[in-house]
């Protein structure tokens, strides 16, 4: 039984080297993202999950809660979402929070009357 725990759990970790292998295929230019999936074309470095010229400081993006770089370990604020390592305002998220205070005023009006 061991060594099939060891056979399945060796052909699982191939299958997810080759598959992350295979997606970090793609060159990414100036300002695009880069992460585990995708490297920095030519001269460009990786920082800040940015592609910037070599020689650009580290860090020059601040870690949620007060910046707006994130990633696993740092969450976004409220109504924030984390897409491609920065927060960004969710929308969605706000647009449902402002129906349900609608729908609200609404049913405590008619309460009211």
């Amino acid at each position: 039984m061991s060594k099939f725990i060891y056979l399945f759990s060796l052909a699982c970790l191939l299958i997810l080297t080759s598959s992350l292998r295979t997606k970090k295929t793609r060159c990414m230019g100036e300002g695009d993202n880069c992460d585990l999936t995708a490297y920095c074309c030519s001269n460009l470095v990786c920082k800040d999950y940015r592609c910037a010229v070599k020689g650009t400081p580290e860090n020059q993006e601040e870690w949620t809660p007060y910046g707006k770089k994130c990633d696993w370990f740092h969450h976004c604020p409220k109504n924030y979402k984390c897409e491609s390592h920065r927060c960004i305002i969710n929308t969605k998220k706000i647009i449902n929070s402002i129906a349900k205070n609608i729908k609200e005023r609404k049913t405590s009006t008619v309460v009211l009357e």
